[in-house]
């Protein structure tokens, strides 16, 4: 009996043990199926790397979209399971490695809102290009002496009646409520006969 238990002891070691040996760094990328993005999927990037302290540390990145890199406050690792926290953006990947580190099947999640992701661990040749970020503003000079125009718009409300008159004089003279120009009358009836 204490046999097959230290067989099983041994066994569930070395599998735990190759989990843990199973390198995760590299580029990770898959397509988030969102219908708003352009042809209905966002490609998702995430770069893992080993810190100098040997932590793992990540780097987030929406090829779709021309923003920064997001780094990752947090990757973990726990026997299969793998997560990765971006704060910037309030997301968190949970996904479970495939026996041959090549696969992470799981959700992305965002804003409350769970959606599948499978990601691939590809080699630098078949990694998507990460676009380049937008260039920082120009800051202004501290010696410049901007100038503000202000125009002021009254919104007024449309179901309002509103009195206005046409021509000058009370030969053309006419008003109306401004809904309906069939809606015109003159101002003096009198003016308009011949």
């Amino acid at each position: 009996m204490t046999k097959w238990m230290l067989r099983i002891a041994s066994l569930a070691i070395l599998t735990v043990t190759g989990l843990l040996a199973q390198d995760i760094t590299g580029t990770w990328q898959g397509k988030l199926m969102v219908p708003q993005a352009p042809n209905g999927e966002l490609r998702i990037v995430f770069k893992i790397l080993k810190a100098d302290e040997g932590a793992l540390k990540a780097t987030f990145y929406m090829v779709d979209r021309p923003i920064a890199g997001l780094p990752a406050s947090a990757v973990a690792i726990q026997g299969s399971n793998v997560t990765i926290t971006i704060p910037g953006i309030g997301g968190t990947y949970e996904g479970k490695l495939d026996a041959d580190a090549i696969t992470l099947t799981g959700k992305w999640t965002a804003v409350g809102m769970p959606m599948s992701l499978t990601l691939a661990h590809v080699k630098d040749d078949a990694a998507w290009e990460i676009p380049k970020p937008p260039p920082a503003p120009k800051m202004m000079a501290a010696d410049a002496d901007p100038v503000f125009e202000v125009a002021t718009i009254k919104p007024s409300a449309p179901n309002r009646r509103r009195q206005f008159s046409i021509g000058s004089g009370s030969e053309v003279s006419a008003v109306g409520d401004g809904k309906r120009p069939d809606r015109l009358w003159p101002k003096n009836p009198n003016a308009l006969r011949t």
